[in-house]
Order: C-alpha cells, then structure tokens, then sequence
C-alpha cells in the first residue's frame, strides 16, 4: 500500500476489511475439487479506487488451470511466478506445487494441477511488490492447518531472490 501511495500517486488507497478471512471458506471449496476453468475458485481481494469503478488490484486463486512446470519440480523449487503486460496493467501469476494426488484431475494421465494465485495489478507495482503480495496471498492458504493440505513441503522465496518470468 505504501509503495501504491508514494510512487503512483494515489491520494486514497483503502486496505481491505479485517475480520472475516474469505481464505477458509474458499480452501475448504478447493479441498473438495480441482478447477480447470474461469472464473476462478475464489476471489479474496480486490482494492478499488475512490470512485469505486475502477480495479487497482485484483487477487484471485484456483487450482490451474496449468500444472506445475516439470523443469521447475526437477530442480526442487516448489514455486513459480511469471508476469505479463495486459491492456491496462500487468498480470503477474504464482504456480505453487501444491501436490494433491487426491485432486488429481480424472483423466487417464490423472494430471496434477497447480494452485494459482492471480494478482491483476492496474497501478504498475514492482516486480518485486508482485512477487510480496503473490507469497502473501499464498501463503495464506498453504501455511496454515487445514487449508489447501499439500502434501509436500512449500518454500517460498524471499521476493528480493525471486526471478521473474516474462510472458
């Protein structure tokens, strides 16, 4: 928030309401069922401008619909994130290895999807700004007892070590 105040200018940037966390009600629905598909499994954030019109950002998350990159596995790392250029913005993605054999989409390779957290930003935000609030967002869901029950172990880099991939 402070980044989006100082260096873009924004007079009023509301933080979102404390209190009820959506990200409970939200895990336990992709506990039960992976999606492949929009609109995503849930919408836990979105901050908008004074005018309430316009959409400064946006956090989604849902399983998919991609998979987590074989390359990425092979060399241990539990995450991914990428970036790319939209009409207004940047829409910068998190894939995060959240292995669930349980979930496995039914078909006859069972393909394992990845969980994905979303973050369209309208305001241009740093990279590593992006990189923050995706592990934030991610971790809410991943960290906790009860939540996304991965069975592996997620890692999650420190935003300043994190490369970025541009799409």
């Amino acid at each position: 928030m402070i980044e989006a105040k100082h260096d873009h200018d924004l007079r009023q940037v509301t933080e979102p309401r404390t209190g009820s966390d959506l990200t409970i009600p939200i895990s336990i629905d992709m506990n039960k069922h992976m999606k492949t598909f929009k609109p995503f499994g849930g919408q836990p954030c979105a901050i908008l401008d004074e005018s309430a019109k316009k959409k400064l950002f946006n956090i989604t998350v849902n399983w998919g619909p991609n998979s987590f990159p074989a390359t990425e596995r092979k060399s241990g790392k539990t995450t991914s994130y990428s970036v790319r250029k939209t009409g207004n913005g940047k829409r910068a993605e998190l894939l995060v290895d959240c292995q669930r054999p349980d979930l496995a989409q039914k078909s006859k390779d069972k393909k394992m999807l990845a969980f994905q957290v979303t973050l369209t930003d309208n305001v241009g935000l740093s990279n590593r700004s992006e990189v923050s609030i995706l592990t934030k967002s991610a971790q809410r869901f991943t960290d906790l007892e009860g939540r996304l029950s991965c069975q592996n172990k997620i890692t999650y880099p420190a935003p300043e070590t994190v490369t970025v991939a541009a799409r």
